[in-house]
């Protein structure tokens, strides 16, 4: 995975220019020897992944997303950016590496006949998050179609290496979130800063 995630560091690409993401996406799905769903116009991805044998009634989606940010980065590391002016600054890449990383699990565990229980998963790769305008896009794309729960993660540099955090309600106290449906589901709906 941080392979993955510094491949995606030196080759940021901003909302709706996300298409070398998408394809090197598709790539890596396609050398887990699982089917890659591209969104309209070729930004996005959606991956299913059912257990075999007995199946879970119900699917989840797990969420990460693709884009980068129009900043300049500063670092000198060998996984810096090599796009003038912009850069993974708010962890998307770490965000589509772990999603591929649930996909890779999973699939490697169900190979070899471990599977905790019957589990349908959506992977959803989903493009343009800062402009909010990529979760309805995958909408459009039957992203959730079939979904009856979905996950997102977001890393966080509070915390500290090897742990997770679990908030209920808003995301983050700066922001407040509008929760609306829209044909069936929502990612991102309005968020209203200065909360």
């Amino acid at each position: 995975m941080k392979e993955i995630r510094r491949y995606l560091h030196r080759r940021p690409e901003l909302s709706e220019q996300e298409y070398e993401t998408t394809q090197f996406v598709c790539e890596l799905v396609d050398d887990l020897g699982l089917q890659a769903n591209v969104a309209q116009e070729k930004r996005g991805v959606t991956v299913d992944l059912d257990s075999v044998g007995e199946v879970s009634r119900r699917r989840v989606a797990v969420r990460g997303d693709l884009d980068a940010l129009p900043i300049q980065t500063r670092s000198t590391a060998e996984y810096a950016s090599r796009h003038d002016g912009v850069m993974h600054a708010c962890g998307h890449d770490a965000h589509t590496a772990i999603v591929w990383g649930v996909l890779a699990i999973l699939n490697d565990l169900q190979k070899v006949g471990i599977t905790c229980s019957p589990f349908r998963v959506r992977a959803i790769f989903q493009p343009a998050e800062e402009t909010s305008t990529g979760g309805k896009h995958m909408i459009a794309s039957g992203a959730l179609e079939d979904v009856d729960s979905a996950l997102a993660l977001h890393v966080d540099p509070t915390r500290l290496v090897g742990t997770i955090g679990v908030r209920n309600g808003r995301p983050y106290d700066v922001c407040r979130y509008d929760q609306r449906r829209q044909n069936g589901g929502s990612f991102d709906g309005g968020v209203r800063r200065g909360f």
